[in-house]
């Protein structure tokens, strides 16, 4: 049998409305954050590794060789992980959102304030 309206229990009010298109658009927000700083790492890493060239140069060739092909494979896998990044995260933005917000909830237990 029905119940009434009134005997109905009462549905939970979401303090936020979690769209599709206001979840399309901070996912979009979090890939141009993630781009920037993934633009800012690239530039970091070339910065250090001018500077790790310059100073290992007065030391020896050879060794400044070694040290420039580890900076360069290093600066090539930051790339790709960065690159890797994007393209997942373009690809299933929802999915890199859920893991942003999980991992943000994790860190937020971790290093919270202590009652």
């Amino acid at each position: 049998m029905l119940k009434a309206a009134s005997e109905r229990a009462p549905r939970p009010i979401l303090t936020e409305d979690f769209s599709m298109a206001e979840t399309s658009r901070k996912a979009e927000a979090d890939l141009e954050t993630l781009r920037g700083e993934l633009d800012t790492l690239r530039a970091d890493l070339a910065t250090i590794a001018k500077t790790l060239t310059g100073m290992v140069d007065d030391a020896g060739s050879e060794a400044a060789e070694r040290l420039r092909q580890a900076a360069r494979r290093a600066q090539r896998g930051a790339e790709q992980a960065g690159e890797s990044v994007q393209r997942a995260v373009s690809e299933q933005p929802l999915i890199a959102l859920l893991v942003a917000f999980i991992t943000g909830l994790i860190l937020g237990l971790l290093f919270g304030r202590q009652r």
